[in-house]
């Protein structure tokens, strides 16, 4: 999958979806529903993403390993250092780390954000119908602007249930595509080490635009930094062909900073401006392909 549908795709999983502690007094979308926003500074994950290419004759795979780390937790975001490697034809290369500034609806630092109050709504869950507020989020960026409505509850995790997006160029004349995230299903058990946990969520996302579609299967839970746990993404042309296919799997994760541990490409990771609190680290043990 190329890195620019790819990284979006984890922006809107991760973004969308993924809630964080919050206190009582904090009403609407906050950084309660930042999937970084309940961790402290320097907790990390790594994760490692397969991408098989369907060609005529071949298929061509490659892999990609990523680390992000909470460098900063400020008052209207985050700010997150991802560093990534990629092996092709058992040749690795990495790049620079790249910060990236987040804001609590996904924001990146060169898009303005509109939100506006959309009243009450309702999502079914498995056959459960849940009531919910619904807001509109308007993000505007040098070449396009995107315009998504939000259904969430204050008391249903994940909190953020739903997500329709539609991008446009900046004129509002043109769409270049259309995406839809929904939590298909809550508790659902997860292996991590030796132990299930129930407070898992099972979402997909349908991505669609002119040359073709996106589809991703998810699995997360708020206990992880970042959520994601792993992701099936199957790419498809506009004659409805599979061109691409990509798995996402989580490595390792820390709810610390780990000062002494070097990051992804060897590097130590700078010095935080406030030590956070140290927490046991967690390695995530995956059940088989297949088995969830």
């Amino acid at each position: 999958m190329p890195a620019r549908i790819l990284h979006s795709l984890m922006l809107w999983l991760l973004v969308s979806l993924f809630p964080a502690a919050a206190g009582a007094q904090e009403t609407g979308i906050s950084r309660r529903h930042h999937p970084w926003g309940c961790f402290q500074e320097g907790a990390w994950k790594r994760v490692r993403v397969i991408t098989d290419t369907f060609n005529e004759n071949e298929t061509l795979t490659s892999m990609t390993e990523m680390q992000t780390t909470l460098q900063e937790l400020a008052e209207d975001g985050v700010t997150l250092l991802v560093e990534t490697v990629v092996e092709v034809g058992g040749k690795r290369f990495g790049g620079e780390p790249q910060t990236v500034k987040q804001g609590w609806h996904g924001e990146l630092a060169n898009q303005e954000v509109k939100v506006s109050d959309l009243g009450t709504g309702e999502v079914t869950i498995q056959g459960r119908r849940i009531p919910c507020k619904t807001q509109q989020l308007e993000l505007t960026g040098p070449t396009s602007k995107t315009t998504t409505k939000i259904y969430y509850s204050d008391t249903v995790e994940p909190f953020i249930l739903r997500r329709e997006s539609v991008e446009t160029d900046l004129a509002g004349t043109t769409r270049l595509g259309e995406t839809t995230v929904e939590v298909m299903d809550v508790d659902v058990p997860c292996r991590i080490l030796a132990n299930i946990i129930r407070n898992s969520f099972h979402v997909k996302a349908v991505y669609t635009h002119p040359k073709g579609s996106t589809v991703t299967v998810a699995f997360t839970s708020t206990r992880v930094p970042g959520g994601m746990i792993r992701h099936t993404a199957k790419e498809f042309d506009s004659d409805g062909r599979l061109v691409r296919q990509s798995t996402l799997e989580l490595l390792d994760y820390g709810l610390d900073g780990e000062e002494d541990r070097p990051g992804l490409l060897g590097r130590r990771h700078p010095t935080r401006l406030h030590k956070p609190r140290r927490l046991p680290p967690h390695r995530l043990e995956l059940p088989p392909p297949g088995r969830e």
